[in-house]
């Protein structure tokens, strides 16, 4: 049963050792997710939707300081290890903030090509963020690794921006940042409100993988 986060899964990651901070996020925040996930899935199916649970990390070797982690839903047809530049919803949480909605990584030619020849995708984005009251925002990482968030008003500005920053992580959802929602975060009631973050963002996900016939990311 889920009863929230913990301080330690924000703390983590202000760190200095990496293999620290890869041991405590394998062992004791991954299974926490995997605990979420399994819980907003199974309110999904309650709602006749079919998703399936994936824990997915960042760059821990490669770039340790750009250091985040998340648990998706996605679709069953999508493989065992679904290609990351497809989209999905997401609980994404780094040092600072949890984020949650739907998330796509933007920054392939591919689908940038789509965005500006899809208006009807841009038109969902919007009218679905608007409905859920959601935000659009981009996650604008420095190379050193700290995070911040950017929203915009319409769904053409936030993939714009993500052109100008360089920069892939759109969302569509709602922010929580650390620590000033500690008390929400760190509570059995933040199950409620997330589940609602992603069945509100769930229209997006629905074109962006099953109705939109000509998106990169199909199989």
């Amino acid at each position: 049963m889920w009863s929230g986060f913990e301080p330690d899964d924000f703390f983590v990651f202000e760190q200095t050792d990496v293999y620290f901070r890869i041991e405590y996020i394998k062992n004791h925040l991954h299974p926490r997710l995997k605990t979420l996930g399994d819980q907003i899935r199974n309110y999904f199916l309650e709602n006749n939707i079919h998703l399936r649970c994936q824990l997915r990390s960042g760059r821990w070797y490669k770039a340790p300081q750009l250091l985040w982690t998340h648990v998706s839903l996605i679709a069953p047809e999508e493989e065992r290890r679904s290609d990351p530049k497809r989209p999905r919803l997401s609980v994404y949480i780094d040092d600072k903030r949890v984020i949650a909605g739907f998330c796509h990584s933007l920054w392939c030619p591919e689908w940038k090509k789509v965005c500006e020849d899809e208006s009807a995708l841009i038109e969902v984005i919007d009218s679905t963020a608007r409905s859920g009251e959601l935000q659009i925002g981009i996650l604008h990482r420095m190379e050193t690794g700290s995070g911040e968030i950017l929203t915009f008003s319409r769904a053409s500005d936030a993939i714009a921006a993500t052109a100008r920053f360089r920069q892939d992580f759109l969302f569509v959802g709602y922010i929580y940042p650390w620590p000033e929602e500690q008390q929400l975060l760190c509570s059995p009631l933040f199950l409620a409100s997330v589940q609602k973050a992603l069945f509100s963002a769930w229209p997006i996900y629905e074109y962006a993988f099953y109705i939109a016939p000509i998106l990169p990311f199909r199989k």
